[in-house]
């Protein structure tokens, strides 16, 4: 029982911290923070798919791609986004 109640916290707490993501980021900060926490799933989804995700526009995501780019936060190499700065990044969502 006290395993259950352990995990059901844990999940709770996650849910928690999306939905106060959700409510308190703009999509500036939704994106910096799925790149530093998600690389790899980012990179592999399509960025209609990203957007959804992250409850923005895909015009909203590639306008915050092409700011982070060139700010040299972010290259985009092939489709995939390399974090330069990652620490700018997290300045943009703490």
């Amino acid at each position: 029982m006290k395993k259950i109640l352990e995990e059901s916290f844990s999940m709770i707490q996650q849910m928690q911290c999306i939905i106060s993501r959700d409510v308190v980021f703009d999509g500036t900060a939704k994106v910096a923070h799925m790149l530093v926490n998600d690389l790899d799933t980012f990179n592999s989804l399509k960025k209609h798919e990203i957007a959804y995700m992250l409850h923005i526009q895909p015009e909203t995501l590639s306008r915050i791609l092409n700011k982070l780019t060139r700010n040299g936060t972010i290259e985009i190499d092939k489709n995939n986004v390399v974090i330069l700065n990652v620490q700018e990044l997290k300045d943009i969502y703490e």
